[in-house]
């Protein structure tokens, strides 16, 4: 997370150039970790056209898919609760860097109980993370008021339609 934060001015030297690694200029994802059965490329497609639904044209993101144990420790550090979650988001855009979107951490140990409960596909479960995480990176809460869980559900519910959509 502080990894992110501490090279912002390395990172923003490029900001909006094309540099190894985008899928498309101005839009940088960085992923870490692996998703059974979904390759980084499909990761990718996902973020660049939940992305594109949500008219950010340059951005930069960082997808960290992580154990119960690392994202335990991670929302006991930086959220005071001691157990595991499904996903979090680490916001980094301010006004001199808008486009430094932040991080999205997902627990594929979480996702496989869950896809298994909601008997959902793993690959189902991560994207519906995936744009919950980008989701809260943009300023939506759920957890605000009744009226926001429902703006957020609405737009989830939208950019999902969008992905299915999409499917070969």
């Amino acid at each position: 997370m502080n990894a992110t934060k501490k090279n912002k001015s390395a990172t923003t030297k490029n900001a909006g150039r094309a540099v190894a690694g985008i899928s498309r200029p101005g839009l940088t994802i960085d992923i870490s970790g692996t998703v059974p059965g979904v390759s980084r490329i499909e990761i990718r497609r996902w973020s660049l056209t939940i992305l594109r639904h949500l008219e950010k044209k340059a951005a930069e993101l960082s997808l960290a898919f992580v154990t119960d144990q690392t994202i335990h420790e991670l929302n006991s550090q930086y959220r005071n609760k001691d157990k595991p979650t499904d996903v979090l988001s680490f916001p980094l855009a301010d006004d001199l860097y808008p486009w430094l979107l932040g991080d999205v951490v997902i627990s594929i140990d979480s996702a496989q109980r869950q896809a298994r409960r909601r008997r959902n596909s793993l690959r189902e479960e991560v994207l519906t993370l995936l744009i919950h995480g980008i989701l809260h990176l943009l300023g939506y809460d759920h957890e605000i008021s009744r009226s926001e869980a429902i703006r957020m559900h609405k737009k989830e519910r939208a950019v999902q339609a969008l992905l299915e959509n999409q499917r070969p």
